[in-house]
């Protein structure tokens, strides 16, 4: 990150992150101080339903995602940020465990999406997608 801001920057005033606030930055040092050592983590496949195998978590991580569970979305765009795999597949697969089994209506309510579509729009993607049940 540092070569992409190029020569004559002055550091001393610090490096600027637009896309991560101090709150979540202090978040990821947190799991970086707690992951300093921890081999590189290696996404795997069952070999016979080829679905992704879910990580198991340590008691640290459970309870790291279990404190900072409102915040999994901003954490998961920091971690993509900051190009730091650990804990971007680690929180990717919080949110996926959030959201497996619900409603669309419920997952917009979880994260506090508005709804832009339509009744009538939402008839039309039914209809063109009826193979497609939740």
């Amino acid at each position: 990150m540092i070569q992409d801001l190029g020569d004559g920057l002055d550091l001393s005033a610090g490096i600027p992150l637009p896309n991560v606030d101090g709150p979540n930055f202090e978040k990821v040092l947190e799991w970086c101080k707690e992951h300093k050592n921890a081999p590189e983590i290696k996404v795997e496949q069952d070999p016979h339903t080829r679905e992704r195998k879910w990580f198991t978590m340590t008691e640290w991580e459970e309870e790291y995602f279990r404190k900072y569970l409102s915040n999994l979305w901003d954490l998961a765009m920091a971690a993509n940020y900051l190009e730091i795999p650990s804990l971007y597949y680690y929180t990717c697969q919080k949110l996926a465990e959030r959201i497996k089994g619900r409603t669309p209506e419920q997952i917009r309510e979880m994260f506090g999406i508005e709804d832009d579509l339509t009744e009538e729009e939402k008839a039309e993607i039914r209809r063109t997608n009826v193979w497609c049940t939740y």
